[in-house]
């Protein structure tokens, strides 16, 4: 049967798992001023090969371990959707959003574009304004807007994060530069 921690014990496992040392864990845990050094330490053996604290500092240490485990995996798939996000800006084609003739434009429906399409779209704007006639009538003219993230620095976003992409441009010869100084006289 499974004895649990009491609340010093379980003080002096995460003091362990926290990385101190079984001395400094014991008196982080315990009330050890009036103790010498030996006598904590061997009370922190004591407490280090008791073996149900000896089960939970495991348990607790593979938990962090999985933690940290986890949350690279967090970083590298955050890392790959920032690349994905980046790509669908830098690849992505204005016309999957609007069509265009000498006459007119026509927005494409939100609810017909694909994620990647819509991840193109940094700002839709629909402005009406109403002026009115000399006869009196109100006319309604409507004037759609859709601004999309710039290709450009998603582009360069991928280049950084994709360094083999890259190009580097090396000079070399000789740079030669004429600089004149003189007074202008007024």
């Amino acid at each position: 049967m499974a004895r649990t921690l009491t609340s010093k014990q379980a003080a002096y496992r995460d003091a362990r798992v926290s990385g101190l040392g079984k001395s400094e864990a014991y008196r982080t845990a315990y009330d050890a001023s009036r103790m010498s050094p030996a006598a904590i330490a061997v009370e922190a053996n004591k407490l280090d090969n008791h073996p149900v604290i000896t089960l939970s500092i495991a348990q607790s240490l593979s938990e962090a371990v999985a933690v940290v485990e986890e949350r690279r995996q967090e970083a590298v798939l955050t890392a790959a959707r920032v690349a994905e996000e980046a790509a669908r800006i830098a690849f992505g084609d204005i016309r999957d959003l609007v069509t265009w003739d000498s006459g007119s434009v026509t927005l494409h429906d939100s609810d017909s574009l694909t994620p990647a399409q819509a991840a193109l779209v940094k700002e839709v704007r629909v402005q009406k304004t109403t002026t009115t006639t000399k006869d009196g009538s109100e006319v309604v003219n409507e004037t759609r807007e859709v601004k999309v993230w710039d290709k450009l620095s998603a582009l360069a976003l991928l280049s950084k994060m994709f360094p083999e992409f890259s190009e580097k441009h090396e000079f070399k010869g000789e740079l030669r530069a004429l600089v004149v100084t003189g007074r202008l006289r007024g």
